[in-house]
């Protein structure tokens, strides 16, 4: 959903959409097969071809949560499945603190564009995160830091994004938090912002204080980059070539 404004931009340009998502989704007791379903139902609905969805974390039983702990086998998964295609932008959540598997799948991303040479094409979107707020509460399409582009979004596809969440009958509880500031920056708004990823950026945490995912889903940073020691060294080495 973060993307959703950005794949409708692509698929009206007539570019090949390619999704990737890298872990099974199934928290709070919903299957990974009926989360994968409602995302299909979502991404077909937005015009990308069934063929070019990938869900590779449901294939390596990757669990909701536990991707910054195989950041190596879901990369690998990653390249071995678009090793014949032709890559040349590459799309990613925030590297913002919301939730740990959003950053490492910034991460994976970041580590694919560099490995295949267009590191300078990855970008990233924002969801949510937990900067200057407090408890349970978080901000939806904030973004943080400077050099982020804008660009106005279409009546038409503000209107097509926001009816999309009704898809999403395993979520209803995180769209009831999500959604009254997503509809008023997708719909009344109607700005989208992108920015290019920075390698240097993801040597520190996104942001001073708590991050959201250690005050609300208790998964403390110093895991987190301890895990990812390994690919974060790549991503330096790489960057500096």
């Amino acid at each position: 959903m973060a993307m959703a404004t950005r794949l409708l931009f692509h698929v009206k340009q007539g570019d090949e959409v390619v999704c990737v998502f890298l872990t099974d989704g199934a928290a709070k007791g919903a299957s990974p097969r009926r989360r994968n379903d409602e995302s299909l139902r979502v991404l077909e609905s937005l015009g990308v071809r069934r063929a070019n969805v990938h869900f590779l974390g449901t294939e390596l039983k990757i669990a909701d949560g536990g991707l910054v702990l195989l950041l190596r086998r879901a990369l690998d998964a990653i390249e071995y499945q678009l090793s014949g295609a032709a890559i040349d932008i590459v799309y990613t959540l925030a590297w913002e603190g919301g939730h740990h598997d959003h950053d490492a799948s910034h991460l994976v991303a970041l580590l694919f564009a560099l490995r295949r040479g267009i590191g300078g094409r990855c970008r990233e979107m924002p969801l949510y995160h937990g900067r200057g707020t407090m408890g349970p509460f978080f901000r939806v399409l904030s973004p943080i830091g400077d050099e982020w582009l804008r660009r106005a979004i279409p009546v038409s596809d503000a209107l097509r994004v926001c009816s999309l969440p009704r898809h999403y009958q395993t979520q209803r509880k995180s769209w009831a938090g999500l959604a009254p500031e997503f509809i008023f920056k997708t719909l009344v708004l109607r700005q989208e912002r992108v920015r290019a990823c920075d390698p240097s950026r993801v040597m520190r945490p996104p942001h001073a204080g708590v991050l959201f995912y250690e005050r609300r889903f208790n998964f403390q940073r110093d895991d987190f980059f301890g895990a990812a020691g390994e690919i974060l060294r790549e991503i330096s080495s790489l960057a500096l070539l």
